[in-house]
């Protein structure tokens, strides 16, 4: 395996590569060796505290003890850190089989809850279950849906990789973890939009577009009934409230970026695209936007004025439904063809029958002025 070993086309043709970060699952005799260091490491404060002479009845509780140590000590560095002292000795990791990241505290517990008895049977379980396996794995790894995996090359010798190169992996798993769940939430709230497209009336929608220099993508933008909608995606998993100046927060934790920022430059983007980039978003009739959280839940105790801006799947397309009118269908053509010909591309979901891709041309509005400026 010398690179992804899987790829998947999202809904919106983004291409997903497999997150494994890192190179081929490990192999038996270097874990051994890493195993060793590890036995090493957590058994000498064991037989110090309990010392025994292997002809006593202690014997038992010693093995024990050793067994439960080596567990707690396995498994709360796989944990933090992702390996034992021995695997980062020998340039091993233990990372989730599905997505390539650290495991969890609960994952990290449950891969190491058979190692009591692998110590009591002298490894042999665990061995002869790495051994049969196609990717080494052995039956902890099973129970907790791991692998243990051999880090990149360029490590320091004997693959320790040092405190700088530690922290350089972890920013990276970070990073991947983010843009994952970032993904996936797109993909989530791409969905529901579909729906509201296909059995709502006149929804437009528009998935991952290039807000430009300093911007980023936006990632969705609706025109309907109640104009254009900027809708910006956040996967953060949790209970989604309000800090201090409005800025929301996920289980009392800030986010990584400045939202309300984000969205106001994705906002005053659209507008120069329009030719309006003096003008005030706030200022103007049918321009709104939501912040959607799709793995996340909304306080019930948030301020009503403040969660209007805010929604989940669950509630994204009420929320799209029930705003206030403010386009004709003549109105409303003239908005879809002047997004298309900004973007240079038509609605990824429109409503059944409908084709908007060619141009509509300029709507007169109530005051005679070209709609193609809507206020």
């Amino acid at each position: 395996m010398n690179g992804p070993t899987t790829s998947e086309t999202g809904r919106r043709g983004h291409t997903r590569e497999s997150l494994l970060p890192y190179q081929p699952p490990a192999e038996l005799t270097t874990r051994a060796l890493a195993a060793g260091v590890d036995l090493a490491g957590a058994g000498v404060p064991v037989v110090l505290l309990f010392p025994a002479d292997p002809a006593e009845a202690r014997t038992g509780l010693l093995a024990l003890a050793f067994g439960v140590a080596l567990a707690c000590y396995h498994a709360s560095l796989e944990a933090l850190f992702g390996a034992t002292v021995g695997k980062l000795v020998f340039g091993l990791r233990v990372v989730d089989a599905r997505t390539g990241a650290k495991p969890s505290a609960i994952a990290a517990l449950r891969r190491n809850l058979p190692r009591a008895v692998d110590v009591a049977l002298a490894y042999l379980p665990g061995a002869l279950s790495a051994w049969i396996s196609p990717s080494n794995r052995s039956v902890g790894d099973r129970l907790a849906g791991t692998v243990v995996v051999a880090a990149r090359a360029g490590t320091a010798p004997f693959g320790f990789p040092g405190l700088r190169d530690h922290r350089r992996r972890a920013e990276e798993e970070a990073r991947r973890r983010r843009e994952h769940a970032g993904l996936m939430g797109e993909e989530m709230v791409a969905g529901e939009l579909e729906r509201l497209a296909r059995l709502d009336g006149d929804y437009y929608v528009w998935n991952d577009l290039d807000g430009g220099r300093g911007v980023g993508n936006i990632d969705h933008l609706v025109v309907g009934p109640g104009g254009i909608t900027i809708i910006e995606t956040k996967a953060n998993r949790g209970l989604v409230s309000v800090g201090g100046f409005g800025v929301p927060t996920v289980d009392g934790r800030p986010l990584h970026r400045d939202v309300l920022e984000q969205v106001d430059r994705q906002r005053r983007a659209v507008l120069r695209r329009m030719g309006l980039g003096d003008v005030d978003p706030e200022k103007i009739v049918g321009y709104e936007w939501l912040i959607c959280f799709p793995r996340g839940r909304l306080d019930p105790q948030m301020n009503p004025a403040v969660r209007r801006r805010l929604a989940t799947t669950r509630d994204l397309r009420w929320r799209l439904r029930n705003q206030t009118p403010t386009a004709t269908p003549a109105q409303l053509r003239d908005m879809v063809g002047a997004v298309s010909r900004m973007y240079g591309r038509g609605p990824d979901l429109s409503p059944p029958g409908r084709s908007p891709d060619e141009d509509p041309g300029v709507q007169a509005g109530p005051e005679g002025r070209p709609r193609g400026r809507w206020a």
